[in-house]
């Protein structure tokens, strides 16, 4: 008669597969070591790729900058690198540049900050509407400056989202 035994359920942490947070500022150290190397080599496009080699969540990833300084500096010079790349392959036309343009706030902090402080604002006189951007105040020269056709996008968006606020409004005068 044979008799059935339980396996015993493996709980340790050598069993996890997911990656590990570093623990020491030796290892955040390494890992810091490694992310500049790997974003040195040509093929590296995407940051996010790095963290998920590793079973790392990108967004967790970014976190290790809270806790490193070293980390934190190797992680904005990486992202660095990785930009200027894809902006260079975008403008020989090695890869999309509409998927660059969209994810550049990742890499080119100026342009997030520029994005989040871009205001449209809309004044009302009479019948007439009038549309204001405000200029970043880090554009120098006029290739800074949107493209006419960037700036028909811009309108276009603003339009919209007016047109979005005024069907929206609660019918009952709430």
């Amino acid at each position: 008669m044979m008799t059935k035994h339980k396996r015993k359920r493996q709980t340790d942490s050598s069993t996890d597969i997911l990656g590990k947070e570093p623990q020491s500022s030796e290892e955040f150290h390494a890992l810091a070591n490694k992310l500049i190397k790997w974003a040195r080599n040509k093929d590296s496009i995407n940051i996010e790729d790095f963290p998920l080699s590793f079973l790392i969540s990108p967004e967790i990833f970014a976190e290790f900058s809270n806790k490193s300084e070293y980390f934190a500096k190797a992680y904005n010079i990486s992202r660095r690198l990785i930009g200027s790349r894809r902006k260079q392959l975008a403008l020989k036309g090695s890869i999309n540049s509409q998927i660059v343009l969209a994810t550049l706030p990742l890499y080119e902090p100026e342009y997030k900050k520029w994005l989040m402080s871009l205001r449209l604002k809309q004044e009302n006189v009479g019948e007439t509407k009038f549309i204001i951007v405000e200029i970043p105040t880090w554009v120098n020269k006029e290739s800074d400056l949107p493209t006419p056709e960037e700036r028909k996008k811009i309108v276009e968006k603003a339009k919209l989202e007016q047109l979005h606020r005024d069907t929206s409004v609660d019918k009952s005068g709430r």
